[in-house]
């Protein structure tokens, strides 16, 4: 029988751009076969993420971060295609993969680098590499507020190919992006010594993950 300590929430932060359309098939898997350990989600920023884990006010987090400063152990579980956000009628929509030059010609909505930071770097980390300057026309705090200034055709963005499909409704088209190193890893990070529900939801991550085989998923 599971302890008292066993049957509190299983505390997990969740920091920027995580939020994986296979996290709620995991959860949902989690209370099918552990009834006994409910979840106990929080939305926080990667600072506050990094020093709650190591201060074991959180047990587990899904994080964009690829950086390990922070000593974590780290499970990449799922993957997504970073692609270029454009407005519906776009004269980029005639690429069928956009290469980066091409960006140049047009205004970027660019993740904020705090409150987005591993979105902000995976974007910049491209720019950086091809040496290419963007004209930055404004910062996005959220999906919301990128897909919104692209929809009415201020600029263009990149982000997570999975997120601009599910949005299209909000007048916004994904296309490909010509250049290597533009997959975005969903990682779940913990601390070295755990307890027990704390493997046995590290090993259910691993298995969900393996069972999905379309993009976005580690196969």
């Amino acid at each position: 029988m599971p302890s008292n300590a066993d049957r509190r929430p299983l505390r997990i932060a969740v920091s920027f751009g995580a939020i994986h359309a296979q996290l709620a098939t995991l959860l949902a898997r989690q209370r099918i076969e552990e009834p006994e350990t409910p979840v106990a989600l929080y939305e926080v920023d990667p600072v506050e993420q990094i020093a709650g884990l190591k201060g074991r006010r959180y047990e587990l987090g899904f994080t964009l971060d690829a950086r390990a400063e922070h000593g974590l152990k780290m499970q990449p579980l799922w993957y997504d295609e970073l692609a270029v956000m454009l407005p519906v009628r776009s004269p980029l929509l005639a690429y069928p993969v956009i290469p980066l030059s091409a960006l140049v010609d047009y205004p970027v909505v660019m993740w904020h680098s705090e409150v987005c930071a591993a979105m902000h770097y995976y974007v910049q980390a491209l720019f950086v590499e091809a040496e290419i300057t963007p004209y930055v026309t404004a910062q996005a705090r959220s999906f919301e507020f990128m897909a919104a200034v692209v929809a009415a055709g201020y600029g263009v963005g990149l982000a997570a190919r999975s997120r601009i499909d599910e949005a299209q409704e909000a007048g916004i088209v994904a296309r490909p992006l010509h250049a290597d190193g533009h997959t975005i890893t969903t990682f779940l990070i913990y601390c070295d010594e755990v307890s027990e529900r704390v493997k046995r939801f590290i090993e259910r991550a691993r298995r969900c993950a393996g069972t999905v085989s379309h993009r976005g998923v580690v196969g």
